[in-house]
């Protein structure tokens, strides 16, 4: 692992789950509180679809049901370059205390070094499966 990167070695199952990681970011960095997150939902340009899209509300909605954070996201998937640095700037000013980088699909790997860079708050990288390209 690189400078400051921690594994907190927890499968993504549930809510559950996702609660006990919040719980040991908290611990392991020392927040009082996690009381807001940005939310990342990265894609490629031409995988972004409305299955996708529903997968970034879902998960949009989630992190919102979790108990004493504030979650700060943009109404659309990020495919392109242009679109992070727009939200990148506005979140320079909300200043969220986590980030949360959703890759829903192969992405631009240059979005989640770039956050780190210049807001210096942690990165939690969620990824899953990605959609059989042929729909099955």
């Amino acid at each position: 692992m690189g400078v400051g990167e921690r594994n907190f070695n927890i499968p993504y199952s549930n809510s559950n789950s996702i609660l006990q990681l919040i719980g040991n970011i908290n611990q392991q960095i020392g927040f009082e509180k996690l009381c807001k997150f940005g939310y990342l939902p990265l894609s490629k340009v031409n995988w972004t679809n409305d299955t996708l899209e529903a997968a970034r509300a879902n998960a949009t909605a989630f992190l919102r049901t979790l108990p004493d954070v504030e979650v700060i996201a943009p109404d659309h998937m990020l495919a392109l370059e242009g679109e992070a640095i727009e939200v990148l700037e506005q979140w320079e000013k909300d200043r969220p205390d986590l980030i949360v980088a959703h890759f829903l699909t192969f992405s631009l790997g240059v979005v989640p070094p770039m956050f780190a860079q210049r807001l210096k708050v942690p990165i939690l990288l969620w990824s899953q499966p990605e959609p059989d390209p042929k729909g099955g």
